[in-house]
């Protein structure tokens, strides 16, 4: 029997240009596996803590867990998702990225050459450096980074090379790379 796939879009909340990618998934992924992909997907380097929250339930690493949050082992078949329905996602409690992730249609059964497939199928804008505050800070350094004459500009620039090793570029994103990042996870449970 096939393995159904569910397919995504998740969105980085309070970011303007809008940061966002679609990407299908299988259905019997854990919701840990979903938290990887997803640190490829959006260009995250999983740095942090995470937790979902869906139909009002917290669930985190299983290494984080206390009595009254779950554990974030559970299978996404297993949570019950509708088609349209949305759960956040949140990464770095201290940078406080909120991303709002909404399966797009209902699962469905793939041919035999895409039981086992991730894919990241279309998304728009690079993803914000790590530890650059939050939405606001991000807002600040993008605004730095495009207008040289910006009196910030080098000095937000010296500090992602030090971060980063390369130059920032926001309108950037790399499918292809993506991709291929995301054809290495092993998925078999």
């Amino acid at each position: 029997m096939n393995n159904p796939l569910c397919p995504f879009k998740i969105e980085l909340n309070e970011i303007t240009p809008a940061i966002w990618r679609r990407f299908f998934v299988p259905a019997d992924l854990t919701l840990e596996t979903l938290h990887t992909i997803i640190q490829i997907v959006m260009g995250w380097e999983n740095y942090h803590l995470y937790e979902f929250v869906i139909s009002g339930k917290c669930y985190i690493p299983e290494s984080e867990n206390t009595k009254d949050l779950e554990p974030s082992h559970h299978q996404l078949i297993s949570l019950d998702l509708k088609k349209g329905q949305s759960f956040s996602y949140v990464y770095d409690f201290g940078d406080n990225w909120r991303h709002t992730i909404t399966l797009e249609n209902d699962t469905y059964k793939p041919d035999r050459r895409t039981t086992r497939l991730i894919k990241c199928l279309e998304g728009a804008e690079a993803c914000p450096p790590e530890d650059c505050g939050g939405p606001l800070g991000y807002m600040d350094f993008y605004e730095a980074m495009i207008a040289p004459k910006n009196k910030h500009h080098f000095e937000v620039r010296e500090w992602h090379l030090e971060q980063v090793g390369i130059s920032f570029d926001g309108n950037k994103f790399d499918q292809k790379q993506i991709n291929r990042q995301l054809q290495k996870i092993r998925v078999y449970q």
